[in-house]
């Protein structure tokens, strides 16, 4: 049983994870491994932007989109080699295996085709900010720019205007927080400030969707 987890930057799959980390036996974070790559392809990385850090790497690549391309033909084949075998792998285990995967790009890695349910969380474009350079220490200008190239390039905001036109009773997304399923497998959870209302979101998705009848290891301590 595999559970993806993602969302645009921001929005909480960190605090997720860890809220939801013992119901799991496995936990793969994508996004560290996506560092790792990186960091063993950083001397050809700047060489080919002509920098001398990651961060002028990150004002380049989230400014243009073809940028962004050359990082992602060198990083993404390296993160696919490596994480979809484990997928193959762990997704090969049986029901009463579970795995969580956190990853930013899930869709556009195209490791969504491996997940039983997919969770993808929400919140308020305000909020991200605050995260963004309150938690993170990015500055206020290239926080709103890793927010609108990802509003604009990314496979995650239809889903997100989907979960908003099946909940337009409940507010605007971001400051509710609950669970919108938009199809049979995947569901939208808002995430604002309230980290209990996040915790028993995730946890209900958990038990419903990933829980084998009779499991005791559910919610392990």
């Amino acid at each position: 049983m595999i559970i993806g987890l993602t969302g645009l930057t921001g929005t909480g799959k960190n605090l997720a994870q860890e809220l939801i980390f013992d119901f799991f036996d496995f936990i793969l974070d994508v996004d560290k491994i996506g560092n790792l790559v990186f960091r063993s392809n950083e001397g050809k990385i700047f060489s080919l932007f002509g920098v001398k850090t990651k961060k002028e790497v990150s004002a380049l690549v989230f400014s243009n989109r073809e940028e962004m391309e050359k990082l992602e033909s060198i990083t993404t084949p390296g993160i696919r080699r490596i994480v979809t075998p484990m997928l193959k792998q762990l997704g090969g285990t049986g029901e009463k295996k579970r795995l969580l995967v956190n990853c930013a790009l899930l869709f556009e890695f195209e490791f969504d085709r491996f997940c039983d349910h997919i969770i993808i969380l929400d919140s308020s474009r305000e909020l991200r900010v605050e995260r963004l350079t309150g938690q993170r220490g990015i500055d206020a200008e290239e926080a709103e720019r890793r927010i609108s190239y990802q509003e604009k390039y990314s496979l995650i905001p239809p889903y997100l205007k989907k979960a908003e036109e099946i909940s337009a009773d409940r507010g605007p997304a971001g400051e509710n927080s609950g669970i919108i399923p938009i199809e049979q497998s995947i569901s939208v959870v808002y995430n604002n400030r309230d980290r209990e209302s996040l915790q028993s979101s995730l946890t209900g998705i958990v038990l419903e969707k990933a829980i084998v009848p009779g499991d005791r290891r559910a919610g392990r301590k």
